[in-house]
C-alpha cells in the first residue's frame, strides 16, 4: 500500500479537536457551574456522558469500517462530533449541554477508533509503535496547550467560546479529510454473527484483556484526577484561572514529551524493560500522592503537580508499547480490537470520573485513591503480560548447575 508521507499527519490532525475538547473546557467548569447554578457533580457529568457516548459508539465503528471502509466511517464520526460541538456552543440550558456532550462522544469515538485502526492497517510492529507514539505525543502536546487556550478564551469570550473553537477546528478537519484522506481497507461483506464472534474471541483472549487494560487503567486514573482538579485548584485553593491552566498543561506536556520518545526508549532498553519500568514509576508516584493525601486534605500544589507530571511521563511508555501490542494480539482483528479497546477505555473513564465526582468532598483523597488503585492494577497486568519473558530472563540469569 503506497501512501503519501503526509498521510499519518492527516490522521493525527483528524483527531485534534476530539482530543483537546475536554482539556479545553476544563478551566471553564467552575464558571459553567455558576452560569447554570448547578453543582460540581453535574458539571463532571458532562465528561461521564461524553465517555458514555464514546463507549457505545466505539463498539460499532470498527465493524462498520470493516463493512463500508475506513474513510466513510471516519467522515461520519467527524460530522457527528461537529454537530455536538455546535450544539454545546449554542446550548441555552445545562440539559442541552449534557445531551450535546453525549453527541460529541458518539462522534469522537469514530475519530479515535478509525485513526488507530488505519495506523494498524498501514504500519506494522516498530513502525506502528512509532506512529502511535507520535500520535500520542502530538495529541498530548495539543492537549497541553488546550487548557491554556481554554483559560484565555474563557476569560475574554466566555465559556461557550471553547466549544465554538472546537467546532471551527472540526470544520477544517472535515474539509481536509473529505478532500485528501485515502482508503486503507475497502469494505467487505460481514455478518452480524461474525461481529459477535470477533468480539467474543477478543474478550475470551486473556492476552488481549491483559494488554488492553494496561493503558485503559492509567487513562481511567488520569481522568479521575483531571475531572476534580479545576474545583480543587481554583475553588478550594483560589488559584487564578491562568495559573491553573499552566499546571494542567505541565501534566499533559510530561506525557507528550515521553510519548514522542517512547519508540526510541523501547528500542534502546527493550519493550519489556521499558514497559515494566514505566508502570513501576507510575505506581510509585501515585502511591506517594495517596499517602500525602492521607495526612493532609490538600497537600501543597508544588508537590501535587510534580507527582502527577511524573505519573504522566512514566505511564506514556507502557501506554504506547502495550497499546500497540494489544491491536495485534488476535490476528486480523484490527477493527474490532480498536473498537473494543476504545469502548473499554471510555467506559472505565466514565466510571472513574463518576466515582471521583460522587466522593469529592473538597479534598484530594478520593481522586488520589482512584488514580493510585488504577496504576497498581496496571502494574500488575504489565507484569502478567510479560510474565513469560520475565521468567525466561531470570532463568538465563541464574547460574547453571554443572555435574
Amino acid at each position: 500500500m503506497k501512501l503519501s508521507k503526509f498521510f499519518p499527519f492527516l490522521l493525527i490532525f483528524s483527531v485534534v479537536s476530539a482530543a483537546m475538547e475536554i482539556e479545553l473546557s476544563l478551566p471553564s467548569f467552575p464558571d459553567i457551574a455558576r452560569a447554570f447554578s448547578v453543582s460540581e457533580k453535574v458539571i463532571e457529568g458532562t465528561i461521564s456522558l461524553n465517555f458514555l457516548g464514546f463507549c457505545i459508539a466505539a463498539l460499532f465503528y470498527g465493524p462498520l469500517s470493516d463493512r463500508f471502509g475506513r474513510r466513510p466511517i471516519l467522515l461520519l464520526g467527524t460530522v457527528l462530533f461537529l454537530i455536538g460541538s455546535i450544539s454545546c456552543a449554542l446550548a441555552p440550558t445545562i440539559e442541552m449541554i449534557l445531551l450535546s456532550r453525549f453527541i460529541q462522544g458518539l462522534g469522537a469515538a469514530g475519530s479515535f477508533v478509525i485513526v488507530f485502526t488505519m495506523i494498524s492497517d498501514a504500519y506494522q510492529d516498530n513502525e506502528a509503535t512509532h506512529w502511535i507514539g507520535m500520535l500520542n505525543a502530538i495529541l498530548t502536546a495539543t492537549m497541553a496547550l488546550a487548557p491554556i487556550l481554554g483559560g484565555y478564551l474563557n476569560v475574554y469570550f466566555g465559556w461557550s467560546s471553547c466549544y465554538t473553537f472546537v467546532a471551527l477546528m472540526t470544520t477544517i478537519q472535515l474539509i481536509l479529510l473529505y478532500g485528501y484522506l485515502p482508503e486503507t481497507r475497502k469494505g467487505q461483506v460481514i455478518q452480524t454473527k461474525q461481529v459477535i464472534q470477533d468480539y467474543k474471541q477478543l474478550l475470551t483472549s486473556f492476552r488481549f484483556l491483559q494488554s488492553s487494560l494496561v493503558p485503559t487503567l492509567v487513562c481511567g486514573g488520569y481522568m479521575a484526577f483531571v475531572s476534580v482538579i479545576p474545583f480543587l485548584y481554583r475553588d478550594q485553593l483560589g488559584m487564578p484561572l491562568r495559573e491553573f491552566a499552566w499546571h494542567q498543561a505541565a501534566i499533559i506536556s510530561s506525557f507528550s514529551i515521553v510519548s514522542y520518545y517512547a519508540n526510541k526508549i523501547s528500542s534502546l532498553f527493550g519493550e519489556m524493560r521499558s514497559a515494566l519500568f514505566g508502570s513501576l514509576v507510575c505506581a510509585l508516584a501515585t502511591s506517594t500522592l495517596l499517602i500525602m493525601a492521607c495526612f493532609q486534605e490538600i497537600p501543597p500544589v508544588l508537590l501535587i503537580t510534580p507527582l502527577m507530571c511524573l505519573f504522566a511521563s512514566s505511564c506514556a511508555i507502557p501506554f504506547a508499547i502495550v497499546f500497540s501490542a494489544s491491536l495485534s494480539v488476535v490476528p486480523n482483528k484490527n477493527g474490532p480490537a480498536s473498537s473494543l479497546l476504545m469502548s473499554m477505555r471510555t467506559l472505565l473513564c466514565a466510571v472513574t470520573v463518576q466515582l471521583a465526582g460522587n466522593f469529592y468532598n473538597g479534598t484530594l483523597f478520593s481522586s488520589a485513591a482512584i488514580v493510585a488503585l488504577c496504576c497498581m492494577l496496571s502494574l500488575f497486568l504489565t507484569i502478567s503480560f510479560y510474565g513469560e519473558q520475565i521468567r525466561a530472563h531470570f532463568a538465563l540469569s541464574l547460574p547453571q548447575n554443572v555435574d
